[in-house]
């Protein structure tokens, strides 16, 4: 048994089942943005591993349970820089969310006690599946993901355009698996799995240096952006939104006009200009029949530069196109709404609650945001732009769905001032990174508040700003039609996962049942005469 004798010595298996949630969080967490210790998750779970091996099912369920509660409540505590009573939701997140590791973890620490090859890929298996799991439905939120954790290892980061984010996340946790066994003396028996591992982690550390090496010649001529930053706080947004206060309201219409034309008056001479979500209610743009209205189209006609920017759109939150010479170029409106935040889960039945019914009406916008329907493009004569909206770009079928449907660039449009000087900007960013390599497209994000940034296809940030500084984000993003074999397949990666998964705990079953019953009978029945 090796190392496993010394560690399990009866002070550390009663201090392990407690220590090793909170490490194994805290360690996951040390890779995310903004501490961007990349190497530290590569080893974070053994500790979980070596606490879930060898404990009753209960016992299982309430580690990985507390794991959960460590990791989202460590990672997501920005939750409750948001809208008051954020810390309501936050308590909430943590004691429900976290739930979805208990399976996992029974899966994880069940294999871990077999001595079959294919249980070594249990736990990386299950954990794809998880992410896979949360990435879909009106709840998705695969934030978590440890692919994000690898924001800053652009290497690994390149397997993304064959197996979206999962497979990178899958050879995290396989690390961690190998960890595990080779500490707990039983390298010897997994010398097949590891050399399998081995060789498909070699394979994907040469496909992204040459990724990363390889020069891209641009298929078309740029588009210059010039990305506004008003650095508005939010809650001066909302006190100016909510309020209808007309004298805020003007003064951030002017601001962003003002940086507009300051932005297109420099010699950089941008093609499209782009303002970050929601700006403004859309008649502050927009006529009825949803024709610029004149004093738009002017002010556009002076800047000789196209404006794509987020509105509000009767209840929908929307990105519209408005070209140099007045013509209205389409609008998207977000399909991916944020459960409490656009949405009230089971609204109706919540507002009947006595407790619940004041903050209601006085804490929660009184409807929901309607939810939009079709992958709409902004096209504009510079290329096909595929925009999304503040955390869709945390969903990867979004992007996918985009480029699938002939976006040559994808745009992320947000207001990240809900979460002030957290981490929670960065991380959005970095998903974004991971957006761009899945679909080899240019990606530009464009923040009210920061980080506003431009994404080349292999995650490379090219400019960028800071966070809460009133400023113009310049650079340019070059239109692409190649297809990558995540955006022609999707989540085939994932789904397989899923499907090994589920096979590899069946076909381990059987095969102790076989060997239990061979054990029992070795000899097998006798024959009578």
């Amino acid at each position: 048994m090796g190392y496993l004798r010394g560690l399990k010595s009866r002070v550390f298996a009663r201090i392990l089942p407690f220590a090793a949630p909170l490490i194994g969080g805290a360690l996951l967490v040390s890779g995310f943005p903004n501490f961007n210790i990349y190497l530290l998750p590569w080893v974070a779970l053994a500790p979980l591993f070596f606490a879930l091996s060898g404990r009753r099912p209960f016992a299982r369920a309430l580690i990985s349970y507390l794991f959960g509660v460590c990791f989202f409540g460590i990672l997501f505590y920005w939750f409750c820089h948001a809208r008051s009573p954020a810390w309501v939701g936050y308590l909430g997140f943590l004691v429900v969310i976290p739930v979805i590791f208990i399976p996992w973890g029974l899966a994880a620490g069940w294999a871990l006690d077999r001595r079959s090859p294919l249980a070594l890929f249990i736990p990386a298996l299950g954990w794809v599946a998880l992410e896979l799991m949360m990435s879909y439905g009106a709840f998705a939120f695969p934030w978590w993901s440890l692919a994000v954790s690898q924001a800053e290892n652009l290497v690994i980061l390149q397997l993304a355009s064959f197996t979206g984010m999962y497979g990178i996340s899958f050879f995290v946790v396989m690390c961690n698996a190998i960890l595990y066994q080779t500490l707990a003396g039983r390298a010897a028996h997994y010398r097949i799995p590891f050399a399998i591992t081995g060789i498909l982690f070699l394979i994907s550390l040469l496909y992204g240096a040459s990724s990363l090496l390889r020069k891209n010649t641009p298929q078309r001529e740029p588009m210059k952006l010039a990305m506004v930053q008003p650095g508005f706080g939010q809650e001066q947004k909302l006190d100016a939104i909510e309020g209808e206060i007309v004298s805020s309201l003007d003064h951030m219409y002017d601001v962003f006009w003002s940086m507009t034309m300051t932005a297109a008056s420099g010699a950089y001479d941008p093609d499209v200009i782009v303002w970050p979500e929601s700006v403004l209610p859309d008649q502050w743009l927009l006529e009825d029949d949803m024709a610029p209205r004149p004093e738009t189209a002017m002010r556009l006609r002076l800047a000789g530069a196209t404006l794509i920017t987020g509105v509000f759109i009767e209840n929908y939150n929307s990105v519209i196109g408005i070209s140099e010479d007045g013509r209205y170029l389409g609008r998207y409106d977000k399909m991916q709404l944020v459960p409490g935040g656009e949405f009230i889960p089971w609204r109706k039945e919540l507002s009947q609650v006595p407790a619940l019914k004041k903050w209601f009406d006085n804490a929660v916008y009184q409807d929901d945001t309607a939810r939009g329907r079709n992958y709409q493009l902004i096209k504009t004569q510079y290329g096909r732009v595929g925009p999304l909206i503040c955390f869709e770009s945390m969903v990867p079928h979004i992007a996918r769905s985009m480029t699938r449907n002939g976006a040559e660039m994808l745009l992320v449009v947000t207001n990240d001032a809900w979460f002030k000087f957290s981490p929670a900007a960065a991380q959005h960013v970095a998903l974004a990174r991971l957006r761009a390599i899945e679909n080899r497209r240019w990606l530009a994000q464009s923040s009210n508040s920061g980080l506003t940034v431009i994404i080349d296809p292999n995650g490379r940030v090219t400019a960028a700003s800071k966070l809460f500084e009133r400023q113009n984000i310049h650079g340019a993003m070059y239109p692409r039609t190649d297809t990558t074999f995540y955006t022609k397949y999707g989540d085939v990666f994932g789904i397989v996962c899923v499907i090994l998964f589920l096979a590899g705990i069946l076909m381990i079953s059987i095969q102790e049942k076989m060997d239990l019953g061979i054990r029992g009978n070795p000899c097998g029945d006798a024959e009578s005469d």
